[in-house]
């Protein structure tokens, strides 16, 4: 995880960064590997058997014939791409290894090449970034309006349920009225009946509306942090292309760094 995508992880994940990202972290690995290996020391012969195979008298020619397959089998049968592969290895043998090495450096140099182009093509303009499960078109200039409405009119339609009006309240306030205007023509006390009434339904309709005030709040509120993440992952945009020039030189220096110890390879061999 680069620094100037901390504080917005997500972007990691979009596909043209995370190749990049990859890229790198694959060639300083493989740069990493190659002076592990060329700078071992160690006396002794190489090891005649590798990972308890032995080889039969008919396998050597077997493998000849594969060697242009794409492996498939494993141990003595395996691929000459698989055999360099095993060789190369952190726990292989270490003077195997630096054969491999010396065997393999074309494939080796190829391989920092095109980890380098990767790694130095310059970050897209525009990304489709999901921010709060909404697909969101981020520019330099800031994220897309068009997606940024659209994603506001899915969250009022999702986070928003949908309710009908309060009829119960509307019912009993126009029981209450009619209760009240028996109670004045025909007994007081049928009055305080309706007045009863009146605040049962008065309380329904306060519910309903205190009910409609947390949803304008909620959408308001997760608006305004889609807003708000919406220009923080813009930022982060910024400071990774910023951040790529330091990429593309440090991946310049690793695959220069590679073909010298690809050049030190028979040596150390």
């Amino acid at each position: 995880m680069p620094a100037s995508l901390e504080a917005f992880p997500e972007l990691a994940k979009v596909t043209e960064i995370e190749r990049s990202l990859q890229a790198s972290a694959t060639l300083r690995r493989l740069r990493e590997r190659c002076t592990e290996i060329t700078s071992t020391r160690q006396a002794g012969e190489v090891t005649k058997v590798v990972r308890g195979t032995v080889w039969a008298e008919d396998e050597p020619l077997a493998v000849l014939r594969s060697l242009a397959g794409h492996g498939g089998q494993e141990g003595p049968l395996s691929s000459l791409t698989g055999h360099l592969l095993q060789d190369l290895g952190p726990d292989a043998d270490p003077h195997m290894a630096a054969l491999a090495l010396h065997v393999a450096a074309p494939a080796v140099r190829a391989a920092a090449e095109s980890l380098v182009e990767v790694v130095s093509e310059p970050p897209p303009d525009t990304l489709d970034v999901p921010i709060l499960g909404y697909p969101i078109k981020l520019r330099p200039e800031g994220p897309d309006q068009e997606s940024m409405a659209a994603a506001e009119q899915r969250l009022v339609t999702e986070c928003v349920p949908k309710r009908t009006r309060p009829w119960p309240g509307y019912v009993l306030l126009v029981l209450a009225v009619v209760v009240l205007a028996a109670g004045f023509v025909v007994s007081p006390p049928l009055a305080l009946v309706g007045l009863l009434i009146a605040a049962v339904g008065g309380h329904l309709l306060w519910r309903h509306r205190v009910r409609e005030h947390s949803d304008v709040r909620y959408v308001q509120n997760r608006a305004g942090k889609l807003a708000d993440l919406a220009d923080k992952a813009v930022w982060a945009l910024h400071e990774y292309a910023r951040e790529s020039e330091e990429r593309a030189s440090a991946a310049a220096r690793d695959l220069a760094e590679v073909s010298t110890l690809l050049r030190r390879g028979p040596r150390a061999a």
